[in-house]
């Protein structure tokens, strides 16, 4: 918490409204949040003494409110969204172009494409968001991991949710299962902002 001997890392101070969302709905006018070690740990308005502060930023003008949070996403998308072979098609015409080309996503894929990702949500004010990777092809490697890192490195908050699509057999789903659990239980040992859990969505099974 601030207080009179403690320096905030950042403070955002001369807002024009600070919304804050909490229980009370409190709107702080000329109001100011104070940052420390990636969390909020102060915010006030202008009649409200403000800490000092290592780094400051004037919001003149400025709505500030909690980042926005993204709850769908598919990150490895990005990597073929501008491909000429699906810009026409229909939902399946479109997932029957682009899986060719997804059943070679790797660890660096993945990485990348979630570093775009996460970097153009946090332009446009989202600091948590929500992912869906459904695709891990055989010999891709560790992907969850991958798109952690991206999240980590940018210092995003993110969830990946590890989701079946299409599989020829029950058993496929067991070993995926107990691999995204060995990746979630050392992810979650060593970060706070990253989440992952298990989920189906839209499971299949071949014949």
């Amino acid at each position: 918490m601030t207080g009179p001997n403690v320096v905030a890392d950042l403070l955002i101070h001369n807002a024009l409204v600070v919304a804050t969302v909490d229980d009370q709905r409190r709107e702080l006018s000329g109001g100011w949040v104070a940052i420390t070690d990636g969390i909020i740990t102060g915010v006030g308005s202008s009649l409200d003494i403000k800490p000092d502060a290592r780094e400051v930023l004037d919001a003149t003008d400025c709505l500030v409110t909690p980042g926005l949070v993204n709850t769908h996403h598919h990150m490895y998308q990005n990597l073929t969204r501008a491909n000429p072979l699906m810009t026409d098609k229909p939902l399946f015409g479109w997932l029957q172009s682009l899986y060719p080309l997804w059943r070679a996503i790797d660890e660096e894929a993945v990485y990348v494409s979630a570093y775009i990702a996460l970097a153009e949500l946090a332009l446009s004010g989202c600091t948590t968001s929500s992912d869906h990777l459904y695709l891990h092809p055989h010999g891709a490697g560790d992907l969850l991991s991958a798109e952690i890192r991206a999240a980590q490195d940018l210092g995003m908050r993110s969830t990946q949710r590890v989701v079946q699509c299409l599989f020829r057999k029950k058993t496929v789903v067991c070993h995926l299962m107990m691999l995204s659990a060995t990746t979630m239980k050392f992810w979650r040992s060593v970060s706070k902002r990253c989440i992952s859990i298990t989920i189906a969505h839209s499971v299949q099974w071949c014949v």
